[in-house]
């Protein structure tokens, strides 16, 4: 490479901010804000408010870490800093335009959605239409579920709250 084209690529990328990166134990997490505090590993001083997330104007995509586990600290500035590696993830978010989705492994659940409804409010609502249903038949209405298909129902109630947020 010329030298003049190498110094002239030094001088541009010197701009007294240069960028570090610490390996660090999450604190705490604030998913509202967004951020987590963090101890370094080199045992210096903890790091509060680090961002999670490039814009926290609430959409996106956001990834919150396990407290305890390992991130990778990137500093963009004296007194910026984000995370930009975990070690463990506990839940993971994305939302935009109204739609949202959300793997929860703590709760180990999911949660879908948008403005007007869920997945879970669905299966809900999907239980419930079935376990009033009524047919005509030649002898009038029917009465309702036998208890064994209100077992069944019962336990898809169970499996799906299980799964679903």
């Amino acid at each position: 490479m010329d030298v003049s084209i190498r110094q002239s690529i030094l001088a541009l990328s010197r701009t007294g901010n240069e960028l570090y990166a610490k390996i660090c134990e999450v604190i705490s997490v604030d998913t509202e804000a967004k951020t987590v505090d963090v101890k370094p590993l080199d045992d210096t001083a903890e790091i509060y408010d680090v961002q999670l997330q490039a814009d926290t104007s609430g959409e996106g995509l956001v990834s919150f870490p396990i407290e305890g586990s390992m991130v990778l600290v990137v500093f963009t500035g004296k007194h910026t800093a984000v995370v930009c590696n975990f070690s463990e993830v506990g839940t993971f978010r994305y939302s935009q335009n109204g739609l949202y989705f959300e793997l929860d492994s703590q709760e180990k659940k999911v949660a879908m959605g948008n403005d007007t409804t869920s997945l879970l409010k669905l299966f809900s609502d999907l239980k419930t239409i079935i376990e009033n249903l009524k047919v005509n038949t030649p002898a009038g209405p029917s009465t309702g579920l036998l208890p064994d298909s209100m077992q069944a129902l019962q336990q898809f109630k169970t499996d799906f709250e299980t799964l679903f947020k």
